[in-house]
C-alpha cells in the first residue's frame, strides 16, 4: 500500500555495499524470524534447504509477539551461519529476498509511524547509513515522500496520542531547527533543549495546543534575539565530574557485558591507551586535539543529534516516560560519543571524519542495539540524581 509520510534524503543515496562493507549486518546479535518466514521455512519443497534452515532456527517460546517467533542460533564468534565465505546472506542469493525475515529484509531501513502516516529512515549500526548521516557538512535534510510498503508492516517507533496530533509536527520541526542553528555551540543548543523540554512538559499539562505553541514561540524568541547566552553560561562546567561520570557508566557496562563487536573494543582499547584512566590526560586531549577537531567539524555531531530526534520520534521514544528522560537519554547518546571520541584524539593525535563514523556505528551496535542498556542507566543516574540539567551540562562540556 501507498502511504504519506516524511524520509530523511540521504535514503535516496543509500546502498548496501555487501562483502565491501567493513562489517557485517547480522554478526554479534540475536536475529529474530517472524512467524511468516518460520512457517516458509517448515513448508519449503527443497529438503536440503529445510533441514538447513531449520537446524539452525529455534522457536522463541518465551516470545508471543508476531515478529519474533523464531530467532536464528549464532556459531562462534557471534556469527549469521547463512553467511557465505564472502560475507553474503545465502539465504537470498540461494531462495531470494522473499524468504528473509522481516527483520533481515528491513535492515538498517527504519519505520516509524506518526499517527496515519509513516516515516522512513535508517539505523546507525550500518557503516554505510552512518556515512550517509554523519559526513554531511550541509546539514540532515527531511522531504515528504510516498512509500510503498506492505500491510500490517514492521513499525519501529510511533505517536499516536491524540493530543499532540496538532502540534507533534511543530515540537519536531522547532527542535531540529533549534539543533541545526550554527549561530550557536552545540553544546548551547542542547543545553537550550533542555530548557524547552522542560517548558514543554509544564505546558502539556494544560489543555489544548495553546500552550504548547506558546512555548514554542516563547523559546523562538530567545533564540531570535539572542538571549541564550546568559542561561548556558549559567549551567555549570566540571571537567572532573564529566570524566567521572562517563568512566564509571563505560566501564560497569563493559565489565557485566559481552561486547561481540571487535571493532568497539579496539575503540575502546585505543581510548584507554590514549587517555590512561587519567582525568588531566582527558582534559588535555579534550583542550589540544579534539575542540580544533570539533570546531570544523561541528557537523557531525549536530548531525548524529538530529538523526536521533527524527529516528526516535524524540521526545516521545520511551513509553511510560517524561519527555525530559528522553532528552536525557538523547544527551547522554552524545556524552558518551564526545567521551570516545575525546580518548581517540588522543590515542591518534587528532581526529579523521571517517574515525568518528567508525566510532559512531560501532558504538551503535554495542549500545543502542543493547535493549537495556539506556533504561538501566535512566534508573542510575535517577539513583545518583545525575539527571538534572546541571549535570547534563557537566555531561556536555
Amino acid at each position: 500500500m501507498k502511504t504519506t509520510g516524511m524520509s530523511a534524503d540521504y535514503l535516496q543515496s543509500f546502498e548496501c555495499t555487501g562483502s565491501a562493507c567493513e562489517d557485517t549486518c547480522c554478526s554479534g546479535w540475536g536475529v529474530s524470524i517472524d512467524k511468516r518466514t518460520f512457517d516458509k521455512y517448515k513448508s519449503l519443497q527443497d529438503k536440503t534447504w529445510k533441514r538447513k534452515l531449520t537446524s539452525h532456527i529455534y522457536r522463541n517460546k518465551y516470545e508471543t509477539t508476531f515478529s519474533s517467533y523464531a530467532m536464528i542460533k549464532m556459531e562462534k564468534g557471534s556469527y549469521c551461519p547463512f553467511l557465505n565465505k564472502d560475507r553474503l546472506c545465502s539465504i537470498q542469493l540461494s531462495l531470494g529476498s522473499s524468504y528473509l525475515s522481516k527483520t533481515c529484509a528491513g535492515y538498517p531501513r527504519q519505520l516509524n509511524k506518526v499517527f496515519e502516516s509513516y516515516d522512513s529512515s535508517a539505523v546507525l549500526s550500518c557503516p554505510e547509513v552512518a556515512r550517509l548521516t554523519l559526513l554531511r557538512p550541509e546539514g540532515l535534510t527531511f522531504s515528504p515522500a510516498v512509500n510503498e510498503i506492505e500491510p500490517n508492516p514492521l513499525i519501529d517507533k510511533l505517536v499516536e496520542d491524540e493530543g499532540f496530533r496538532g502540534t507533534f509536527e511543530q515540537m519536531r520541526t522547532f527542535i531540529i531547527s533549534l539543533l541545526q542553528n550554527r549561530s550557536m555551540p552545540l553544546h548551547a543548543r542542547l543545553l537550550l533543549l533542555g530548557h524547552f523540554i522542560l517548558d514543554l512538559e509544564r505546558a502539556i499539562e494544560e489543555d489544548g495546543d495553546g500552550p504548547i505553541l506558546e512555548t514554542i514561540a516563547h523559546w523562538q524568541s530567545v533564540i531570535d534575539h539572542e538571549e541564550w547566552q546568559e542561561l548556558v553560561d549559567a549551567l555549570p562546567v566540571d571537567a572532573h565530574e564529566q570524566f567521572r561520570m562517563l568512566l564509571s557508566i563505560v566501564e560497569d557496562y563493559l565489565a557485566h557485558t559481552e561486547v561481540t563487536s571487535q571493532r568497539y573494543m579496539e575503540c575502546y582499547q585505543e581510548w584507554a591507551e590514549g587517555i590512561r584512566y587519567d582525568v588531566d590526560n582527558y582534559q588535555q586531549a579534550e583542550q589540544t586535539y579534539y575542540a580544533s577537531f570539533l570546531e570544523e567539524h561541528a557537523y557531525l555531531l549536530e548531525n548524529y543529534a538530529v538523526h536521533y530526534v527524527f529516528t526516535q520520534l524524540f521526545p516521545f521514544s520511551v513509553l511510560g516516560e517524561s519527555l525530559y528522560a528522553d532528552y536525557v537519554l538523547l544527551i547522554l547518546h552524545v556524552a558518551l560519543i564526545r567521551f570516545h571520541l575525546i580518548g581517540l584524539a588522543a590515542y591518534h593525535k587528532g581526529l579523521s571524519p571517517e574515525q568518528v563514523v567508525t566510532l559512531v556505528y560501532t558504538f551503535a551496535r554495542t549500545y543502542e542495539h543493547d535493549s537495556n542498556f539506556f533504561k538501566n542507566i535512566l534508573h542510575y543516574l535517577r539513583e545518583k540524581q545525575w539527571d538534572t540539567l546541571p549535570n547534563m551540562s557537566i555531561l556536555l562540556r
